[in-house]
């Protein structure tokens, strides 16, 4: 293995260190002993039998069993495929001989024969001493095929695990950590069932580790039965009293967030290869008053689990950036989330797109307006985002949240390397791991278009992405790579861009093609916004829910016929704008309109992605149950807004997900989405 490096975190830092571990009201009972009384060297021989060394083994076990001690939570009585996490990192005060882990482990065990035959594979971060001869907070994996007796081992110790990434060493330390009351900071794990080969695959980061080789099982040869969150710490009493090895951060789960330990995002994988959230989770708690555990709720994000202490998530990257702590240039207010999400309220003339020598004034309302839209930028409409309960951003200023990732063009942008043909129509690069289910309409000349988006949660791989959106280009079918236009809209899942799974409204543009130019939301200078109620990249609340009730979010691009410039109108309210100085074609006219799903495959399980797009079931299953669009609709040279004309629909991976059109009294209608991953798409 060449270039072992350190796994890192998003660089950051925090005030001073935590306070100690309170240790009046840690009770754990002594341990067991075996007395042997004096009797004659005769009667001593049963020591030499088979049963009295079982008995021995037994009790040693025991001992070892009871020196660990847990706080997790459990998800059994189903047939599990693999299961996800993220772990935020922590650099637990740890004795020596003894460890401190935050993991997640799957087994696969026979309920008569626990003890002797359970399989089981683990991964997360660990401080171990004695083992590692320092206090290194270090990524760990470990397996055994029989209940630890004969087989296993840590990372690459033995003959198990077979590593495929060069990049990263298993075993190797984890810089940044969280600090207490400051940056928090994770790592996503993965652990899968290949579907062919029947190895366990290892992904951090979204990145592939490699696989334990099913050979190496027998219960876990076929699935796992338990999967376990949580954290762990082995206890040997040297001093007579428990120890003073720290689980988590060292903090209880009651001192909150940013100050205990956490994890986040849990999934389990089942039988259909789907991703859902646990069910029943069993709390297990060895030592209270040591350590304590808690599951937390969230709406949309699912189960966080808290233990030693936690909460929920706000960062984590692979990368050095230090960017997580860095404050918006010209803000004037902080406004921060229980989720650790931060706004920042920036003068509206020192936003992002007054870096561009370009865009050089700003206009506060458009010029002119499709005819019927109110004149009024302010509606009661309001597109709710999580934020807004926590404050709102003073006059003159627009909120802009604060971003995870300084880099803005290595991102997979939106309906990403298209191909043209002669007739226009799209079609996806098999390699390029886009795949749609849209309509589309061409032919014309077009200034904006609209329609009424309903909004789900679907679920998603880590480095994926899943979208509901609106995109209006410019193209000729000859110069299509280099010189397209296109402003996109909509909602979006995003994991390794947002850090979270929550739907969230983007926007996106570009220029020449993503060659050089365009971004997500407000990452660089193009787009001006100009409302300070709505959050550009932001959670949105409430979602659509399976056969309940259904949330939507009207979307409008057009083009001002006076400034040239594109209005973006989201729920009513004019957000802003994309000056024609970023464009080439779109300067006149766009010539192509897109509405639908898209998502991106990266086959990273050596099938199909399980990432769902729209609700995440097909169109076939109707209203309340499958993702749809309504009033689409497209404006003219006069911006009047009309019916598409002959709309085309694109499906790029059917079996995956699925489209359908349909005719209503207020205009045409799609309904997308599907599941991904199937008996039918593979």
């Amino acid at each position: 293995m060449e270039d072992r490096k350190e796994l890192t975190t998003t660089t950051a830092h925090g005030p001073p260190p935590a306070k100690s571990q309170r240790f009046d009201r840690c009770l754990s009972l002594p341990f067991a002993e075996i007395k042997i009384e004096p009797t004659s060297i005769k009667s001593l021989k049963h020591l030499d039998s088979t049963k009295f060394k079982l008995e021995i083994k037994k009790w040693a076990k025991s001992v070892a069993k009871y020196a660990r001690q847990y706080a997790m939570v459990t998800d059994k009585g189903s047939s599990y495929y693999g299961a996800q996490v993220w772990l935020n990192v922590w650099n637990p005060k740890v004795e020596y001989g003894e460890l401190s882990a935050s993991k997640m482990w799957l087994v696969g065990a026979k309920s008569q024969d626990f003890n002797e035959e359970y399989n089981s594979i683990e991964a997360g971060w660990i401080v171990y001493p004695s083992r590692y001869k320092d206090s290194k907070t270090r990524f760990y994996i470990s397996w055994t095929g029989e209940g630890a007796n004969n087989t296993g081992c840590y990372d690459l110790d033995c003959q198990g695990f077979v590593q495929t990434n060069r990049k990263y060493a298993i075993g190797a330390s984890i810089t940044p950590v969280s600090s207490y009351n400051g940056s928090q900071f994770e790592l996503p794990v993965t652990i899968f069932k290949d579907t062919r080969t029947g190895d366990w695959w290892l992904q951090l980061s979204g990145t592939n580790m490699g696989y334990w080789p099913n050979s190496l099982f027998t219960v876990l040869s076929d699935h796992a039965n338990i999967v376990n969150w949580g954290g762990e710490i082995l206890n040997d009493r040297s001093e007579g009293h428990h120890t003073t090895t720290q689980m988590g951060s060292g903090h209880f789960p009651t001192e909150g967030y940013k100050k205990s330990a956490f994890m986040t995002v849990l999934r389990v994988t089942d039988s259909n290869y789907a991703q859902r959230n646990p069910g029943f989770l069993k709390y297990t708690l060895t030592s209270l008053g040591c350590y304590d555990v808690k599951i937390v709720d969230r709406d949309s994000g699912g189960h966080a689990v808290s233990f030693g202490a936690c909460q929920s998530i706000y960062n984590v990257s692979a990368t050095t950036e230090k960017v997580s702590d860095l404050k918006h240039k010209g803000y004037v207010k902080t406004i921060e989330t229980n989720d650790g999400e931060i706004i920042d309220c920036v003068d509206i003339y020192k936003q992002p797109a007054f870096d561009n020598p370009l865009i050089k004034d700003i206009q506060m309302s458009p010029s002119s307006y499709p005819l019927g839209m109110e004149t009024d930028s302010k509606s009661n409409q309001m597109l709710l985002q999580d934020w807004q309960k926590y404050g709102e951003c003073p006059e003159g200023t627009i909120p802009i949240r604060r971003s995870t990732s300084s880099s803005h063009h290595t991102e997979s942008p939106p309906f990403a390397m298209i191909q043209r043909q002669s007739n226009f129509s799209i079609k996806s690069s098999p390699s390029d791991g886009h795949e749609y289910a849209l309509v589309s309409d061409e032919g014309s000349n077009y200034y904006g278009a609209s329609a009424t988006l309903n909004v789900w949660n679907p679920s998603v791989e880590y480095g994926e992405f899943s979208s509901g959106l609106i995109w209006v280009i410019s193209s000729t079918a000859k110069e299509f790579y280099e010189n397209f236009n296109s402003v996109q809209a909509g909602w979006t899942v995003y994991p390794s861009r947002y850090k979270d799974i929550r739907a969230r409204v983007f926007i996106y543009w570009t220029g020449d093609g993503y060659q050089k130019t365009g971004c997500f939301d407000l990452d660089c200078k193009g787009f001006v916004q100009i409302s300070r109620h709505l959050v550009l990249g932001a959670a949105l609340e409430p979602l659509s829910s399976y056969g309940g009730r259904q949330y939507e979010i009207p979307i409008t691009i057009f083009k001002d016929s006076k400034t040239g410039d594109w209005w973006l109108k989201i729920a009513g309210n004019f957000i802003g704008y994309w000056p024609k100085s970023l464009f080439t074609g779109l300067v006149d006219h766009a010539t192509l309109v897109n509405w639908g799903g898209e998502i991106v495959n990266d086959r990273s399980g050596g099938h199909h992605t399980t990432t769902q797009m729209g609700s995440g079931h097909f169109p076939s299953e109707g209203f309340t149950k499958a993702a749809y669009m309504d009033r689409l609709k497209v404006f003219d040279s006069d911006i009047v807004a009309k019916d598409p004309g002959f709309i085309v629909s694109t499906l790029t991976s059917l079996g995956c997900y699925n489209i359908t059109i349909e005719r209503k009294v207020d205009g045409q209608s799609i309904s997308y989405g599907g599941p991904g991953f199937n008996p039918a798409c593979f």
